[in-house]
């Protein structure tokens, strides 16, 4: 996977964690016509990086979750719900029976993209961190607090601000 350019985005259109759909959109702009750079995986979690992308795709695996590599035409298994075409023609494809998967497009911070945004690995000890790293950090933080706030925070399920209205930072993860 890694080196493979992205040709195609596709969705089935079921919901997944929690009932809730895929950001196709999110994806489409994380990953279309990029390049799968890096993979970091932390128990349940994968994180995708695509070549010159601000955006990595964070997906978490659910209790069934897989990816599988197909050679093109082949048949697309039950309980596909997201594909990546390949421009070589595979295709990549994540499987979940029960649906308990989910994925993410962000901006990489926090301990999974430490290291990516912050050079920093994530388990790094905090007094073996130089100054330089901590206030690249904390300016990457800040950075993403301050876009969050922006576009008036990040809602989960039925939260609403004071006004009334959910937050909209989510749509721009």
């Amino acid at each position: 996977m890694l080196g493979a350019k992205v040709s195609a985005v596709w969705w089935s259109g079921e919901n997944l964690r929690l009932g809730q759909p895929v950001n196709l959109r999110a994806l489409h702009k994380a990953s279309k016509v990029g390049v799968f750079d890096g993979v970091l995986r932390l128990g349940k979690y994968l994180l995708l990086d695509m070549e010159g992308r601000p955006q990595s795709i964070l997906v978490h695996l659910g209790m069934s979750g897989r990816f599988r590599h197909f050679s093109p035409g082949a048949a697309t298994p039950p309980h596909t719900h997201v594909e990546w075409g390949l421009e070589d023609g595979r295709i990549l494809r994540f499987s979940d029976p029960r649906r308990f998967g989910d994925f993410w497009s962000l901006f990489v911070l926090g301990s999974l993209g430490q290291r990516l945004v912050a050079k920093i690995h994530p388990k790094t000890p905090a007094s073996r961190l130089i100054i330089m790293r901590c206030e690249r950090l904390v300016a990457a933080v800040r950075d993403v607090l301050e876009r969050a706030l922006m576009h008036g925070g990040t809602s989960m399920k039925d939260f609403v601000a004071a006004d009334g209205h959910a937050g909209k930072h989510s749509h721009y993860l």
